[in-house]
C-alpha cells in the first residue's frame, strides 16, 4: 500500500558542505521504514543546494523529481 502523507526535510539554515550527508541520511532512512513514500525537500531559492539534493539522491533513484520554487518532490520506489 502506498504512503500518501509527505515527509518533509527543511535545509534552511543548513550549510552547503553539510547538505549532502543530512539528505543521504534522511534518504536512507525514510526508504528503509516507509516503503514508496513521497518527500518534500525544501531548499529555499538556492540552486546551489538544489544541485546538491538532486546530485545526492540521483544514485539512489527516486522514481520522480519534480523541482519547484524553492522545494523538491520526490516519490521512492515502491519495492
Amino acid at each position: 500500500m502506498e504512503n500518501t502523507k509527505i515527509i518533509e526535510l527543511d535545509l534552511h539554515g543548513v550549510k552547503h558542505e553539510d547538505a549532502s550527508t543530512l539528505i543521504e541520511e534522511w534518504y536512507l532512512k525514510k526508504s528503509y521504514n516507509i516503503k514508496g513514500f513521497t518527500g518534500k525537500i525544501i531548499t529555499g531559492n538556492s540552486d546551489k543546494m538544489k544541485n546538491i539534493v538532486i546530485n545526492t539522491l540521483k544514485q539512489y533513484k527516486p522514481e520522480v523529481y519534480s523541482e519547484f520554487n524553492g522545494y523538491i518532490l520526490i516519490n521512492d520506489k515502491l519495492f
